[in-house]
């Protein structure tokens, strides 16, 4: 994978911040996998299903609402601008991120 390192530091330290700041218990687990896949899951999940939605919600639209969701409105435009592969999976238990650089 061939990117600019500042364009990487952005995609990924928001999702990796928020899992740390969102930690309680359990465990954030990150995998890098051969064809340039970057996956952070948070394993303690403490959002409510209501919550998780308005996030997936605006990251689908690519607007943001109240400062929550931002983040991932900005790392959705830089995955488009750059054609990588964004994704973000969530469940009363576990946030997935994962980008697949190009």
């Amino acid at each position: 994978m061939l990117a600019p390192l500042h364009m990487v530091k952005c995609t990924l330290g928001n999702p990796l911040r928020n899992a740390i700041e969102n930690y309680h218990c359990g465990d954030i687990i990150i995998k890098l996998r051969e064809d340039s896949t970057v996956i952070i899951e948070n394993k303690s999940n403490e959002l409510s299903m209501q919550q998780i939605s308005e996030l997936y919600g605006r990251l689908a639209r690519k607007t943001s609402r109240g400062g929550s969701g931002l983040g991932l409105d900005l790392i959705s435009r830089l995955c488009a601008h750059c054609n990588w592969e964004l994704s973000f999976i969530a469940d009363s238990e576990t946030i997935t991120f994962s980008v697949k650089f190009s």
